[in-house]
């Protein structure tokens, strides 16, 4: 059964079919992603696209996309595409070409439709009009799942969908539009039976309680939940970064509340540990102890040690990420992807100049 918060309310038979983290980026590695995918099945890393911002913090390079593309090849990594700006304007037009690319390609499976302001997204285009066609790919990819905002400024668009839902269409309640304002409280399901998820400011410092409070509001319900803000940290070199120890945080609230379950290791790999050697104790006693006074410092995919913009001690993934990652792609691959690449048109349609 489900557990009980540390109130000792139980979780009203809440399930959480996945615990979303958006902007990955050009500052954490694809192969690190993949390895913790392979013990978290239920974690889904978002990716946000935006023609105008690719390569900078928060949105990731065509060229990590291409990467991420190898390192998935297998398509066991839960992948969301978070569409703004143009991307979202294409949708909205009737053109889902980009989104099947995804699909197809890098093995998105979800995509976020972020029809608001802040997006960089016209909002007085939306209407019955705009929604029949988003419907209208959304039914011509039925292996995808659509997700749209339902918050006040969305309604022209969430209100015309939800009279005839979709299958494949979700719902994502974030009345902070994407600004990562916590929420007062959090609103019920769909009277529609459409699948939905949370969103709104919650983070490291408060994903147990958050998912306590919806409990209440959605008792039984399979819900998702998605940040963004709350993962990044700023380096004393003015890096901005995606934390994967304040996502690890969030991973071990979810498993306090029994909410998810760890993957058991392989068959064969039961033997036992050798001892440690007394250094090997030493540098795991001071990595715990920086972990237990602030377990959300560090960065991945970049150089171990250091210190963050604050000046405390940045423990960073550094013995396991390297002996995780490896050479992340063989010329050979390379060159097949380039190949592909110039085949579709997808890398040149997708690039850094926009659609």
């Amino acid at each position: 059964g489900r557990q009980a918060s540390e109130g000792g309310e139980p979780m009203s038979g809440l399930r959480l079919r996945a615990l979303g983290f958006c902007g990955a980026d050009d500052s954490c590695s694809p192969e690190l992603l993949s390895a913790v995918s392979e013990r978290y099945l239920w974690i889904e890393w978002g990716v946000l696209f935006r023609e105008d911002k690719q390569g900078t913090p928060r949105y990731a390079s065509l060229d990590w996309v291409e990467r991420l593309a190898a390192v998935n090849y297998r398509r066991r990594m839960r992948l969301a595409g978070h569409l703004c700006s143009q991307y979202v304007t294409q949708i909205l037009e009737g053109d889902g070409s980009f989104v099947a690319d995804m699909h197809r390609r890098v093995g998105f499976d979800r995509f976020q439709i972020n029809a608001t302001a802040a997006n960089n997204v016209d909002t007085s285009s939306l209407g019955p009009e705009t929604a029949e066609r988003l419907r209208g790919v959304m039914l011509s990819l039925p292996s995808v799942e659509f997700i749209v905002q339902r918050n006040e400024e969305t309604a022209e668009l969430w209100r015309h969908l939800e009279r005839d839902p979709p299958p494949n269409l979700s719902f994502l309640f974030d009345e902070s539009k994407g600004l990562g304002v916590a929420a007062a409280f959090w609103p019920p399901p769909p009277t529609t039976g459409v699948k939905f998820g949370y969103a709104g400011g919650l983070g490291p410092k408060n994903l147990e309680a958050q998912i306590t409070k919806m409990a209440v509001a959605a008792p039984g319900e399979t819900i998702w939940v998605d940040m963004e803000s709350s993962l990044r940290t700023a380096l004393e070199d003015g890096a901005d970064i995606f934390d994967l120890n304040k996502c690890m945080s969030c991973v071990l609230q979810v498993l306090a509340l029994g909410l998810q379950e760890v993957r058991p290791a392989p068959a064969g790999c039961e033997r036992a540990a050798p001892a440690p050697s007394p250094l090997a104790r030493a540098v795991q006693k001071g990595a715990c102890d920086a972990a237990r006074s602030e377990p959300a410092r560090g960065g991945a995919g970049r150089v171990a040690g250091g210190q963050a913009a604050d000046g405390q001690p940045r423990w960073v993934v550094s013995c396991a990420q390297v002996a995780i990652q490896g050479p992340s792609r063989t010329p050979g691959r390379t060159r097949r992807l380039r190949n592909q690449q110039e085949e579709t048109g997808w890398g040149s349609r997708w690039g850094r100049g926009g659609v």
